[in-house]
């Protein structure tokens, strides 16, 4: 599988623990579905649930970078006009 690699095997208890959580609300939201399921635990779904919150939790972490990069940007240029705009006033009064 292309989606497994070293990235998605760094994970901890505090991850096993959202994962639990999200078993047992699958679970409560399931009940009332009226689909067929053969898998009592649903441990089928788990490796699916696994694999679709890490790669949503990469794609976040990578909006977040850029975002992160646009915000230096922005106070780069804020920072820009502000000395332009001081430079401007010092040089009226002058």
């Amino acid at each position: 599988m292309a989606l497994l690699g070293t990235n998605y095997l760094r994970f901890g208890e505090d991850d096993v623990q959202m994962m639990k959580n999200m078993m047992k609300r699958f679970h409560e939201f399931h009940k009332g579905s009226g689909m067929p399921d053969f898998s009592q635990n649903y441990v089928a779904y788990l490796p699916v649930f696994a694999i679709a919150l890490l790669a949503s939790q990469e794609s976040v972490d990578k909006l977040s970078r850029k975002l992160l990069g646009l915000t230096w940007v922005i106070a780069g240029l804020t920072a820009v006009l502000t000395i332009l705009t001081v430079v401007t006033m010092v040089v009226r009064l002058l």
